[in-house]
């Protein structure tokens, strides 16, 4: 009777053990599907409002689940036949923290950066174009 419960108590162990390793061969075989998926979810907010008739306020924020990486300033669109070339950027922080936007900066999620321009042309920007490792995302210039 006693071997009759080694032998019982050996049989759950190797089902345990058993069990254990395909966990991490399934893990192993779908972790690149549940990686792709996590980074394929995220995704921006932006948003662009002016402050004057010398100022533009640009907004983008992670909105996703996992880190944006945002690609320079964004692009300024004008309204058709004005020039906004005097509209030029003054700061840029990262939740509230000064930073410098130039080349790739990444953002976690929740993250939100603000781009301040200045200029007499700040007025004639209808839409910014803000262009991540995840496309580009376009907002129209609230007044």
């Amino acid at each position: 009777m006693k071997q009759a419960r080694q032998r019982k108590g050996l049989s759950q162990v190797v089902w345990v053990a058993i069990s254990i390793t395909v966990m991490v061969i399934l893990l192993a075989v779908l972790w690149p599907a549940i990686n792709k998926s996590l980074v394929g979810s995220s995704m921006v907010a932006v948003s662009a409002s002016t402050a004057g008739s010398n100022m533009l306020v640009v907004n983008v924020k992670d909105i996703g689940v996992s880190p944006v990486s945002i690609m320079g300033l964004p692009l300024l669109v004008q309204q058709s036949g004005l020039n906004a070339t005097s509209c030029s950027p003054a700061s840029t922080s990262i939740n509230g923290n000064p930073t410098n936007l130039k080349g790739s900066t990444q953002i976690q999620p929740g993250d939100t950066i603000s781009i301040i321009y200045n200029g007499p042309g700040c007025y004639q920007v209808s839409s910014v174009i803000i262009s991540t490792s995840q496309g580009e995302f376009t907002s129209y210039v609230a007044s």
